[in-house]
């Protein structure tokens, strides 16, 4: 019974020793994506977000890389809704991206020395629409980039957007790094006005040419590389139609290839028609670039029987007429 009773204190002593040791863990882990040991030594400083740029923005949260100097891994935070919070790094060196963490269309790419790029996978819609790739639509993204972002234990030094044509390094003694999130799609809406027998159409589906392929997020730099991307109408009215189409916007460098709308119109009778219209001046001239409103007046379909319904475009093509419109 003696032996019982000093195995059940000792027993007790390491419980208790134990549930210490648990106890004065630190409450912030660490979320390095290597396999390194955390440091106990960490600079603690507060990322706020300036939406300024982006009031309407609504993501479902964002997501802070900071890139060492010295290595491709970067050490990830990620802030439920608008605003970011305290973070804790090893003092040092680093470049900095961050961008809405909300996105599924979305295919990230890694690049030397801590650069990441966004694009979108190739896809197909049932035929030969003979315009080069397609790929689909992204995800609506707002976005910022820092060159440099130097830490120790006192401040928090860093370059202002790297978007932005001029760039500034700040100091901050009071731990505070601001940051200004903005939107970095383009948002495409299209107006078709005026367009006769619509009742007879079954299905319809739309493209646009002459897009870039996808984005460098260190830098809101546009690939020069063209794609297409497939798009829905929807019916406004008996006699009208209304698209939007959410994309990277064009190459940053003028490029041979214009920018036109070609859409696709399946009739009750069987019959498919194709109007392609250029909209390249439209897009290039645009006041607001990721803000473009683009309008088609007066389509002439072929009459065919009317019918109700309006579903996605069919997957099997016979044979369609063609019909180019210089608008």
């Amino acid at each position: 019974m003696h032996i019982i009773n000093i195995l059940m204190v000792t027993l007790n002593r390491l419980y208790l020793s134990l549930l210490t040791a648990a106890l004065a863990l630190p409450e912030t882990s660490c979320i390095y994506d290597d396999l390194e040991p955390c440091e106990d030594e960490k600079a603690e400083f507060t990322i706020i977000n300036d939406w300024n740029a982006a009031p309407e923005a609504d993501p479902e949260g964002m997501a802070y890389l900071f890139y060492p100097e010295s290595s491709v891994d970067p050490w990830r935070f990620d802030f439920a809704g608008r605003e970011a919070g305290k973070v804790r790094l090893p003092e040092g060196r680093y470049s900095f991206i961050m961008f809405n963490d909300d996105t599924s269309s979305i295919e990230f790419i890694d690049g030397d020395h801590g650069s990441l790029s966004a694009t979108t996978k190739e896809v197909t819609i049932g035929f030969d629409a003979q315009v080069g790739e397609l790929r689909s639509s992204p995800d609506m993204m707002w976005a910022d980039a820092s060159k440099l972002v130097k830490l120790d234990i006192n401040s928090v030094e860093y370059t202002t957007s790297e978007y932005d044509k001029r760039t500034e390094l700040i100091h901050n003694s009071d731990m505070l790094m601001t940051i200004h999130p903005r939107q970095i799609i383009a948002c495409y809406t299209l107006y078709i006005n005026h367009i006769e027998n619509l009742s007879g159409v079954a299905c319809m589906k739309g493209l646009m040419s002459g897009l870039s392929s996808g984005i460098n997020l260190n830098t809101n730099t546009r690939s020069e590389k063209t794609i297409s991307v497939p798009f829905d109408l929807t019916r406004s009215s008996d006699s009208a139609l209304i698209a939007k189409c959410l994309t990277f916007g064009i190459p940053e460098l003028p490029v041979s290839n214009g920018n036109n709308i070609i859409i696709f119109f399946k009739l009750s009778d069987g019959n498919i028609i194709k109007y392609e219209f250029d909209k390249t001046e439209d897009i290039r001239n645009a006041d607001d670039p990721l803000n473009v409103k683009l309008y088609i007046d007066s389509i002439s379909l072929p009459y065919a029987p009317p019918i109700e319904g309006n579903s996605g475009f069919a997957p099997i093509v016979t044979e369609w007429t063609t019909v180019i419109v210089n608008y």
